[in-house]
């Protein structure tokens, strides 16, 4: 109950947030004419957010496997420099199966939840970083589940229902940039997405303006690393 009462409150955000997300998702879902047991197999095994959002037009259309695969590789690329920086108390976690599931489990809010957690010693760590995310994860499935019995009793048009991703993005990142104490690596990010939408359009833009941000992080890294000192 302890760990409980010390995680709880840092999710209630995120809580409020897969609401909206994980109610929409199910919805679309239902609409789409998937059953609730697929929606709440995808939410359980999936547990990717926006990727999950862009798989059921890839489902509904019947997108070549290979295509989707590489589409969610850069679309949750993000998560590899996630990891990054976790990799040593993900290490320290002892339970092999505790660790994958952190590993599996881990999303980009509980990424900011964890980078900035002050976790006290009478709480064991591998239990904050497994229980938080675990907390999270049962949202998303239940607010799916939520959402997928909900979207059998409309009778609206949800067109454009699906915007609510973009909108918490958007949230993001306003939330980021009054946080930092630079703005180099946003205005990277929104550069580079311009620049790539211009010269190839919108359809497969993301996969060229995560290679440029990358590929400008390695070269100008001093300089980042300069502005947020």
């Amino acid at each position: 109950m302890h760990l409980i009462r010390f995680i709880f409150p840092k999710t209630i955000p995120v809580l409020i947030g897969y609401f909206v997300l994980g109610t929409a998702y199910g919805v679309l879902m239902e609409q789409e004419g998937f059953s609730l047991f697929f929606t709440f197999l995808s939410s359980l095994l999936f547990f990717a957010g926006s990727a999950q959002y862009i798989a059921i037009g890839f489902l509904a259309a019947g997108i070549n496997p290979l295509y989707a695969f590489i589409a969610f590789l850069m679309i949750n690329a993000r998560h590899l420099f996630y990891a990054m920086s976790l990799i040593k108390p993900y290490r320290n976690i002892t339970s092999f199966w505790k660790r994958q599931y952190a590993v599996f489990s881990l999303t980009d809010e509980a990424f900011s939840i964890l980078h900035d957690i002050d976790i006290p010693n009478t709480i064991k760590k591998d239990n904050v970083y497994v229980g938080l995310s675990f907390m999270q994860h049962m949202y998303w499935v239940i607010f799916g589940v939520i959402g997928h019995v909900f979207g059998q009793m409309l009778t609206f048009n949800t067109n454009g229902l699906d915007f609510v991703l973009t909108a918490l993005f958007l949230v993001m990142f306003i939330d980021q940039w009054k946080k930092s104490k630079t703005h180099r690596p946003a205005l990277l990010g929104l550069v580079a997405a311009s620049v790539s939408l211009l010269l190839i359009g919108p359809e497969s833009f993301l996969s060229l303006a995560m290679v440029f941000i990358v590929f400008m992080l390695l070269i100008f890294k001093n300089m980042f690393k300069e502005g947020a000192q």
